[in-house]
């Protein structure tokens, strides 16, 4: 049976959101005030390294609360969710270097990562789950069952990045792709009902499993 050990604390009010980056020992804190604060681990022990006040100030958005944070390592990027946009900064100095704008609302975020194979597999094999790819039409969005996400991608192995999020009306997704570090394209998917929603994400070689 596993036991878990109290082995810091830290005295911080009014956090937002928590991001721990285990590749560089660091604890990203957000807080409601728009503080950004940022703690590397010494030994067993977390010291604040740094606070970057109200990062999100002159960036011109319409509601600056910070709801989540997500990191790609792959991309060494750090993405903060608000309401109607998601930030991208570069996990070194917090720079923001783009965003992602929708104004439906962004309800959820993931952020997956895996390497995608040359190598299509047969349809009849997807028992997993929902298979999807770049088939982005202005007019009808839709879920692909039958065909897998790295024909789309890549022609070589590679290791991909997608940045997958829901909209205020969850049945509605988009996914945004990068191979390598390179941004590649967009899709937007629409899920059969429109009273379902998505609760948890998974990418596999053979594409992302809803």
């Amino acid at each position: 049976m596993l036991r878990a050990r109290l082995r810091d604390t830290i005295d911080s009010p009014g956090i937002a959101a928590v991001l721990p980056i285990a590749e560089s020992k660091r604890l990203i804190l957000a807080k409601t005030d728009g503080n950004i604060e940022v703690y590397s681990r010494e030994h067993t022990k977390f010291k604040l390294f740094q606070v970057y006040p109200n990062i999100l100030q002159n960036l011109h958005i319409d509601d600056p609360k910070i709801k989540d944070l997500l990191y790609s390592d792959r991309l060494s990027t750090i993405f903060i969710q608000c309401k109607n946009v998601i930030l991208l900064l570069n996990s070194y100095n917090l720079h923001v270097y783009d965003r992602v704008v929708d104004k439906r609302g962004i309800s959820k975020c993931w952020i997956l990562s895996t390497e995608i194979s040359k190598t299509a597999p047969d349809s009849d094999d997807d028992e997993e789950g929902t298979y999807f790819h770049n088939t982005y039409n202005e007019e009808e969005p839709t879920v692909d069952t039958e065909r897998d996400l790295s024909s789309d991608v890549t022609q070589e192995n590679s290791t991909s990045t997608f940045l997958l999020y829901s909209t205020a009306k969850q049945s509605k997704l988009r996914l945004l792709i990068w191979f390598e570090r390179v941004y590649k394209s967009m899709a937007e998917i629409t899920l059969p009902s429109s009273s379902e929603y998505v609760t948890s994400a998974n990418a596999t070689r053979n594409g992302i499993i809803l």
